[in-house]
C-alpha cells in the first residue's frame, strides 16, 4: 500500500478552493497552501529517513495526520479571519484568532491520538508496526501546532485584509455564495433550536441510525489489509499434530471431506504426513482456497470440524488467512476500546468533569457505524476502517470546540441552552469547511482506483456523517446531561 503524489497534490488544489469559496478570500487560500505542506513534508522526510516506506500501514497514519492537518489550518485560519471581519486589526485580530485555538489544537490532539493508533492494531503489539504509524501522527501533529502558532499567525498578520478587493465575477460568486451561507447559519439556528426542544426525538433518531448502521454493517464482508509479514498462503489452513503418520492422514482426509462441503470453499489440499520418528509430533497440512475472497465461512468450518472427534494427544490449529483476519479485528476492537477510554481520559483532564466529555466520546461509534453505511456495498478493509477513523477523530475535535465554546458562555452567565446554540451556531462554518475540504481533498484517492480509494470514501462519508452528528445530535445530548 503507498501513495501517489499526484492524488496529493490534486486534492491540495481542491481543498484550497474549498477554502477560497468559504472564507470569500484568495489571501486566505494562499496562507493555507503555504501552512499546510510544511507538516506534511516534514513528515514525509521522517518516513524516509527513518526507513519506514516498507511498513505496509505508515501511508495510512500519514493520511490520517493529512486530514488533522487540514482541519488544523481550517480552523485557525477562520478563527483569523472572524476576528479581521469583526473590523479588528489584523495583527490583532491574528493573535487573539490564534491563542484562542492554540489550547484546544493540543486538546484535540491529545484526545484523538489514541483513536488513530488502532490502524497500528492488526499488526499485533510489535514496536516494528506500532511505532512507525503513532511516530508518523505524533511528528505531523507537533510540527502543525508548531506552524499554527508561529507561520500561520505571521502570514495572517501581514497578507490578511478586512475587505479583499472586489472586481469581476469571481468576486460576485463568492459575495453571494457567503450571503447563501448566512441565510444556511439563520435556518441551523432555527433547526436547532427545534431539535433541543425534543431532545427525545433527536436521540432516538441518533440511536436508530446507529442501530440500522451495524445491523448493514454487520452483513457486510471484511478484508482486512494485512502486513505482508502475516499475510498467509491460504486463506484456510488448518494445521494438524500428532504422533501417529496414518492416524494423521485419516483425519486430515476427513476434514478435507468436511472443508468440501462448506460452499465458498475450493482446491483442498492436503500434505502428507511424513514417517513418525521417535519422540517427534508429525504435522498435516489441510489448505483450502475460497471462491469470494471477502467471504468470511468461518462459523460453518467450525461447527463441520467440531463434529471430527480428535485423539488424545492430537491438536488441530487455525493458521490461515481467515483466523488471522479474525484475530487482526479482535485486536483492533480491542484497540478502539482501549483508545476511547484513554481519549474520555483525555477530555476528563481537559475539560475538568468526568460528565462534559460522554457526549463527545459517543461520537465515535456514531460516526463510525453510520459511516460505514458508505461502504456497505464493498468489504471493509482496513484502509477503509482508516478513513471512518479519520472521520471519527475529525468529529470529537469538533465536538471538544463546541463544548468548550459552550463552556466560556456558560461561565459568563449565558443558560445552556443558548450557551450551545450560540456555539454551535459560531463554529458551522468551520466544522463545515473541514468536511468539505476533506470530501474534496479525497475525491483523488475515490477517482485514483487502488487500495485506497476504499480510505476515501470512507473518510467522505464519515466526515459528513460526523458533521450532522456534531451540528445536531451532541448539543442536544450535552445540555440532557448537563441538565441531569
Amino acid at each position: 500500500m503507498s501513495i501517489s503524489a499526484l492524488p496529493l497534490f490534486e486534492g491540495l488544489a481542491l481543498v484550497l478552493v474549498v477554502v477560497v469559496l468559504f472564507l470569500g478570500s484568495w489571501r486566505s487560500a494562499a496562507i493555507v497552501g503555504v501552512v499546510l505542506p510544511i507538516p506534511a513534508l516534514v513528515g514525509m522526510v521522517a518516513i524516509a529517513g527513518l526507513r519506514w516506506t516498507t511498513n505496509p500501514l505508515v501511508p495510512l497514519g500519514f493520511l490520517l495526520a493529512i486530514g488533522v492537518l487540514i482541519d488544523d489550518a481550517v480552523a485557525v485560519q477562520e478563527n483569523i479571519w472572524r476576528h479581521v471581519e469583526l473590523g479588528g486589526d489584523r495583527r490583532r485580530a491574528a493573535r487573539i484568532g490564534t491563542l484562542e485555538a492554540r489550547g484546544t489544537l493540543v486538546a484535540a490532539a491529545l484526545g484523538i491520538l489514541p483513536l488513530f493508533g488502532v490502524t497500528a492494531a492488526p499488526g499485533g503489539l510489535s514496536p516494528q508496526w506500532v511505532v512507525p504509524v503513532l511516530a508518523t501522527m505524533a511528528v505531523a501533529f507537533v510540527v502543525s501546532w508548531i506552524v499554527s502558532i508561529t507561520v500561520h499567525p505571521a502570514l495572517s498578520a501581514r497578507a490578511l485584509t478586512a475587505h479583499p478587493a472586489a472586481g469581476g465575477w469571481p468576486a460576485r460568486v463568492l459575495q453571494r455564495f457567503n450571503v447563501w451561507f448566512d441565510e444556511l447559519a439563520d435556518r441551523y439556528h432555527d433547526s436547532l433550536a427545534w431539535g433541543m426542544n425534543r431532545p427525545r426525538t433527536v436521540i432516538a433518531g441518533a440511536a436508530g441510525s446507529l442501530l440500522v448502521a451495524v445491523a448493514i454493517h454487520a452483513s457486510v464482508g471484511r478484508a482486512l489489509l494485512l502486513p505482508p509479514a502475516l499475510a498467509a498462503r491460504k486463506p484456510v489452513m488448518l494445521e494438524l499434530r500428532g504422533d501417529d503418520a496414518s492416524t494423521l492422514a485419516g483425519i486430515g482426509h476427513r476434514i478435507a471431506d468436511e472443508l468440501r462441503l462448506v460452499p465458498g470453499v475450493t482446491n483442498v489440499a492436503v500434505t502428507r504426513p511424513a514417517a513418525a520418528a521417535p519422540h517427534r509430533v508429525d504435522v498435516t497440512t489441510i489448505e483450502a482456497d475460497l471462491t469470494d475472497p471477502s467471504g468470511d465461512p468461518s462459523t460453518e468450518i467450525g461447527d463441520r470440524l467440531a463434529r471430527i472427534p480428535l485423539a488424545p494427544g492430537y491438536q488441530l490449529a487455525h493458521i490461515g488467512a481467515a483466523a488471522q483476519q479474525a484475530a487482526a479485528w479482535n485486536r483492533i476492537w480491542i484497540a478502539l476500546g482501549v483508545a476511547v477510554t484513554l481519549m474520555y481520559l483525555v477530555l476528563v483532564a481537559h475539560l475538568r468533569s468526568w460528565v462534559h466529555p460522554v457526549g463527545i466520546v459517543l461520537v465515535v461509534p456514531l460516526v463510525g457505524a453510520v459511516g460505514a453505511l458508505v461502504v456497505s456495498g464493498s468489504p471493509l478493509t482496513l484502509a477503509g476502517l482508516a478513513g471512518l477513523i479519520l472521520a471519527a477523530g475529525i468529529a470529537v475535535r469538533h465536538a471538544i470546540v463546541v463544548v468548550r465554546c459552550a463552556g466560556r458562555r456558560r461561565h459568563r452567565g449565558t443558560p445552556v441552552r443558548v450557551a450551545l446554540i450560540e456555539a454551535a451556531r459560531l463554529r458551522l462554518r468551520p466544522i463545515v469547511v473541514t468536511a468539505t475540504a476533506i470530501t474534496a481533498g479525497s475525491m483523488p484517492l475515490v477517482a485514483n482506483g487502488g487500495a485506497l480509494t476504499a480510505f476515501g470514501i470512507a473518510a467522505i462519508g464519515g466526515v459528513i456523517t460526523g458533521a450532522v452528528v456534531v451540528l445536531f445530535v451532541v448539543p442536544v445530548f450535552h445540555e440532557v446531561i448537563v441538565r441531569r
